[in-house]
């Protein structure tokens, strides 16, 4: 019976002992967590601006793609306006694009509005922007970001 308990120590204190190891690591670990509480907080505190930001994100994705879809009103009216510049015939066209054009203010005013709230929200924008810029580790978005920064 002693050596079967003998034979059961020996076999388990190799898993003690690794236990131990994991367990030290464990505290290691945790104490380096709660060292890191500031840092933790702070990005919690982000990480509510960007979903606080989420509404205001959204809207200007949809604005951004309803001005991609009127890119080709937009580029149909700088050709015309060339046209019209090279040949006088062609005024009457040209009134008549304007007209397209005026009929389209409704979603000119909305992109000159939320260009304005993007304007006026820029702290939260170069959060933002660093933040992306971090995370998608791309050259020209960090020297955008470093730019950007450097202007605040």
């Amino acid at each position: 019976m002693l050596h079967t308990i003998l034979n059961h120590f020996v076999q388990v204190r190799p898993r003690v002992v690794t236990n131990a190891r994991l367990w030290s690591t464990f505290t290691h670990m945790r104490s380096r967590v709660v060292a890191s509480a500031p840092l933790w907080s702070t990005a919690t505190n982000i990480g509510s601006i960007v979903v606080t930001s989420a509404r205001f994100w959204s809207t200007f994705t949809h604005i951004r793609s309803r001005v991609v879809a009127s890119a080709l009103l937009w580029s149909t009216f700088t050709h015309m306006r060339s046209r019209v510049v090279a040949s006088a015939p062609l005024w009457s066209t040209f009134s008549h694009m304007r007209s397209r054009v005026v009929a389209s203010a409704p979603l000119w005013s909305t992109f000159t509005h939320m260009r304005s709230k993007v304007v006026s929200s820029a702290p939260l924008w170069s959060t933002f922007t660093h933040i992306r810029s971090i995370v998608v580790t791309s050259t020209r978005l960090w020297s955008t970001s470093t730019h950007i920064r450097s202007k605040s």
